[in-house]
C-alpha cells in the first residue's frame, strides 16, 4: 500500500490543504504549529475513523469555528487507486461523522456502501488486509510511531515490552484459550477416569459373574459325576485274553434287574469280541456273593419272577458260550 495523496478542509491549522506523496521517503517539515502531526492524524483518521483510543478525534481535528470539514486520501494498492473519504460536522457543541461526506471509491468508480463509518472501516481493512480485533492499535505500532511514543517501548520494563507485544500480536488471546482449555481437559480427565474406574468395576462383576457360572458348572458336573459313579453297577476289562466282568453291587449282585440287564449287554460285546477266549463274572470284594437277599423277592413277587427270569437267560448264555466262563 502506498499513500499518493491526501486533502484536507477544515481540519487543525490547515483550511485547505492538497499534499502529493512520491514514491519512496517523504519527509514533512516545518515550525512547530504549522500543522504536521495534524497531517499524519488525518491519515489514521481516514483509515481507521480514529486518531487513538478514547479520544474525541472530532474536537481535535475540526477546524476551530468551522461548522465541518473532511478528510480525503487516495491509496495505491497494486494496480488498483482507492479514495477514502470522511466528513466531519459541528453540532451544537459536539463534532459527528458526516455521512454525507463519507465515501470510498475505486479506480474513480463509487463503492457501493451505506457509507457509515463502520462501513468504511471495514472497506478499508480489507484493502489493508489488517484482520485484527483492534486494527488501529496494530496500525499505530508497526507503521505509525507518534511523538515521544518510540522512547516509551524502548525504555518501558521487558514485562512491558512482552504484554505490548503480546496484545499487538493477540497472543494474549492463545493465552486465555489455553487457560480455558486447561480448565476443559481436567474436567475430561475427571469423566475419563470416572469411566475407568466403571469400567474396571464392569470387568470384576463380570469376572465374579462368569466365576461363580464357571462354579456351578463344576458343582453341577461333579454332583453328576457323582450320580453316575452310585449308578454304575458293571466294571469290565481286559487282561490278554481274558474277559473281567465286576459286579458293583456288593454282595446283592444278583439282586438288582439293571445289574443283570448290564451283565447281558455286556456279554453281546464279548461274544463279538475275538481276542478273548476266557470270560469270568466276579463281584466287587471278597465277601461278593452269587446269593440274593431273598427278602426283596419275597416283598416283591414282581420282581423275584423277573429277576429270575433274566437270571436263567444269563446263565443259559454263559453255558452255552464258546468260551470259557467262570
Amino acid at each position: 500500500m502506498i499513500l499518493s495523496e491526501i486533502n484536507l478542509e477544515n481540519i487543525r491549522s490547515h483550511s485547505i490543504t492538497k499534499i502529493k506523496f512520491s514514491e519512496g521517503i517523504n519527509i514533512i517539515t516545518g515550525n512547530t504549529g504549522s500543522g504536521k502531526s495534524s497531517i499524519l492524524m488525518s491519515v489514521e483518521y481516514a483509515l481507521f475513523g480514529k486518531i487513538g483510543e478514547g479520544k474525541d478525534e472530532g474536537k481535535m481535528l475540526l477546524r476551530r469555528n468551522a461548522k465541518d470539514g473532511s478528510v480525503t486520501l487516495k491509496i495505491l494498492d497494486g494496480k488498483n487507486e482507492y479514495e477514502v473519504s470522511r466528513g466531519l460536522k459541528r453540532v451544537n457543541e459536539a463534532v459527528r461523522n458526516d455521512d454525507s461526506k463519507n465515501y470510498i471509491n475505486k479506480d474513480n468508480t463509487r463503492v457501493d456502501l451505506q457509507n457509515r463509518a463502520s462501513d468504511i472501516n471495514s472497506y478499508v481493512n480489507r484493502i489493508l488486509n489488517i484482520y485484527s480485533e483492534n486494527p488501529l492499535k496494530m496500525f499505530e505500532t508497526i507503521t505509525y510511531i507518534k511523538q515521544d511514543e518510540l522512547k516509551n517501548l524502548i525504555f518501558e520494563t521487558g514485562q512491558y515490552k512482552q504484554e505490548y507485544i503480546d496484545g499487538l500480536l493477540q497472543l494474549n488471546k492463545y493465552l486465555t484459550v489455553y487457560e480455558k482449555m486447561r480448565e476443559i481437559i481436567s474436567e475430561i480427565k475427571k469423566e475419563i477416569d470416572i469411566d475407568r474406574k466403571e469400567i474396571e468395576l464392569s470387568v470384576d462383576e463380570n469376572e465374579i459373574i462368569k466365576t461363580e457360572t464357571k462354579i456351578n458348572e463344576n458343582k453341577t458336573r461333579i454332583e453328576q459325576i457323582k450320580k453316575e459313579e452310585k449308578s454304575e453297577i458293571l466294571g469290565y476289562r481286559i487282561e490278554g485274553k481274558v474277559g473281567i466282568i465286576t459286579l458293583m453291587n456288593g454282595k446283592n449282585n444278583l439282586m438288582s434287574f439293571e445289574l443283570l440287564k448290564a451283565v447281558d449287554r455286556q456279554l453281546d460285546l464279548i461274544e463279538e469280541a475275538n481276542n478273548v477266549n476266557v470270560v469270568i463274572i466276579r463281584g466287587n470284594d471278597r465277601a461278593s456273593s452269587a446269593g440274593a437277599d431273598l427278602s426283596q423277592f419275597i416283598s416283591n413277587p414282581y420282581m423275584f419272577m423277573k429277576i429270575s427270569s433274566t437270571g436263567e437267560n444269563i446263565f443259559d448264555r454263559i453255558t452255552k458260550m464258546n468260551k470259557i466262563s467262570i
